[in-house]
């Protein structure tokens, strides 16, 4: 998984309402 590098990108296509989560799960990764 190249877009490894954008957890963002990740965690908005996983649940747009995990977008404020955006923080936590960049350090989780």
């Amino acid at each position: 998984m190249k877009h490894h590098r954008r957890p963002s990108s990740t965690a908005t296509t996983v649940n747009p309402s995990r977008r404020r989560n955006n923080e936590n799960y960049s350090k989780f990764h």
